[in-house]
């Protein structure tokens, strides 16, 4: 969480992430917290991914992904074998 990014900050940035898929509020105390999600989502590389990875729905619930308008359980290959 310094100023500049190394491997542990974008593991950390994966479970910050997967909590506030849960609770949108959950960091508005830990501001340190908000700003190193805000300064990896900035990246050019995890900004381009952010914008075009499949959106995941229903979480806590039966949680999906949603790639090219079709729901899919998640863990599965989107890609079908021939």
């Amino acid at each position: 969480m310094g100023d500049d990014p190394y491997y542990c900050d974008f593991a950390a940035y994966h479970y910050f992430a997967m909590a506030l898929l849960l609770d949108k509020n959950i960091f508005n105390d830990f501001p340190e917290i908000k700003n190193h999600m805000d300064a990896l989502t900035k990246l050019n590389g995890i900004k381009k991914y952010l914008n075009n990875r499949p959106k995941i729905i229903n979480v806590g619930i039966n949680p999906k992904m949603k790639i090219n308008g079709i729901e899919m359980p998640t863990g599965e290959n989107p890609i079908k074998k021939n």
